[in-house]
């Protein structure tokens, strides 16, 4: 929350999104422990815009991000997009299923090393 998301806000098990809301989750809770630590993110919902970020696991607004570690789930045109930078270079997966419609969608976001998998309602796709 916040205008910088500076304002930490606990979620349960749903969450309702206004304007440039997203959800950021704190970096001890997925540590990126060893390359062999499987990382899943779970998100059910709706929308009717076609661009927007739904999940970011990362830097803080006030930090460089430059070369640093991230884990993003985003809509962009309407497609579902993951993407990740764990120290071997930026990896992007952009599903060929539009999400943009209002009715609910769930994505499974999976990172396992430098592999990544995005499921947009049980359709899988790997990078």
């Amino acid at each position: 929350m916040g205008d910088n998301c500076e304002i930490g806000f606990p979620v349960g098990d749903s969450a309702g999104f206004q304007g440039n809301s997203f959800i950021e989750l704190p970096g001890n809770l997925l540590p990126h422990i060893n390359s062999q630590s499987e990382e899943i993110i779970i998100l059910t919902f709706a929308t009717q815009a076609s661009d927007g970020l739904l999940f970011w696991h990362g830097q803080t607004p006030e930090t460089d991000g430059k070369g640093q570690d991230y884990f993003a789930i985003a809509i962009v045109d309407g497609y579902p997009v993951l993407s990740f930078e764990l120290g071997s270079g930026p990896a992007s997966i952009t599903a060929r299923y539009r999400v943009d419609d209002g009715e609910e969608h769930t994505i499974v976001a999976t990172r396992t090393g430098q592999r990544g998998t995005i499921e947009v309602d049980t359709i899988v796709l790997e990078a």
